[in-house]
């Protein structure tokens, strides 16, 4: 008697395959799977945004939907809770001790708050905006493999919008990275900040 299938296996196995490999076992190599399988594969691609139409049309339309797969924006994954804290405390402190050792070596008189504020803005946002525009990922998400996307398309995100993503992790600082909590009952995982930029963090 054949010893039953482990289908959380299969599918962790099939998930590590392209999209377009998956519809190359459904259109060609079906015979290499146990059938059971293939309701697997159907699933994953359809997770993955592929339409069940074209997934039961596979066999006669192939070419078509390779063509419509290569065009889809790039799925990733997106980054859990845990990691993107860790990666929010590693690059506060490269900031703050930037900020310190600016304060260190330019003392800033009482009457010279505002001036000391200013350069704390201008050294955060300055961080995300180089390190986000040449990188996609600062220093504490390259170190969780980590990278910055738009939401809608999955591309890499320019200057100006790791800019923009530094002036609202200042305002999240500001309030106490209350903003970084939504991101627990969000589908996207996605913080305020996130949401704001139209951005998402992924894994790379």
């Amino acid at each position: 008697m054949p010893s039953p299938i482990d289908f959380n296996a299969v599918k962790k196995a099939l998930n590590s395959k392209t999209s377009l490999q998956l519809i190359d076992i459904l259109s060609f190599t079906q015979d290499d799977y146990d059938p059971a399988a293939i309701p697997i594969i159907e699933e994953i691609l359809i997770e993955r945004g592929v339409p069940k139409a074209d997934i039961v049309a596979c066999e006669n339309s192939y070419g078509i939907l390779k063509t419509n797969i290569e065009n889809q924006p790039e799925k990733h994954q997106y980054a859990n809770f845990w990691p993107r804290c860790f990666n929010y405390v590693i690059d506060h402190i490269i900031c703050y001790g930037t900020v310190s050792i600016i304060a260190y070596n330019v003392p800033f008189t009482y009457q010279q708050t505002n001036l000391y504020y200013g350069y704390a803005f201008a050294v955060y946002v300055s961080y995300y905006a180089i390190f986000l525009g040449l990188f996609n990922a600062t220093p504490g998400m390259l170190i969780f493999g980590l990278t910055v996307v738009y939401t809608k398309s999955k591309k890499p995100i320019n200057f100006f919008m790791g800019f923009v993503r530094g002036v609202f992790m200042v305002l999240n600082f500001i309030t106490f990275s209350i903003g970084h909590l939504i991101m627990l009952g969000d589908k996207n995982k996605q913080t305020l900040v996130d949401k704001m930029s139209d951005t998402s963090v992924v894994y790379r």
